[in-house]
């Protein structure tokens, strides 16, 4: 999966290769958030890692359910056209 805007990762000596910073701007009552939730700056950057890839994951399946139903829909809609030709 690329990146928006490649070319902005800085990997930092010392630094696992796979983390990457990134400067953000949240609102106060995000912050307030993020500070109850993570025990630290680099609590955050594992707590906001984690939303991330929860959030991918329903996405994910969100897109695979609507599909599988627009699947559904359709061949019952097939079907029953084919039965209303029948009768």
């Amino acid at each position: 999966m690329g990146l928006p805007h490649p070319g902005i990762e800085k990997v930092y000596k010392g630094r696992n290769a796979a983390v990457m910073a990134v400067n953000i701007a949240l609102e106060r009552d995000a912050v307030r958030i993020l500070r109850l939730y993570a025990p630290g700056p680099k609590g955050y950057g594992k707590l906001l890692s984690r939303l991330l890839y929860e959030h991918e994951a329903r996405e994910s399946t969100s897109k695979m359910i609507r599909e599988n139903v627009r699947q559904a829909l359709r061949k019952a809609t097939r079907e029953a056209t084919i039965e209303g030709n029948n009768d």
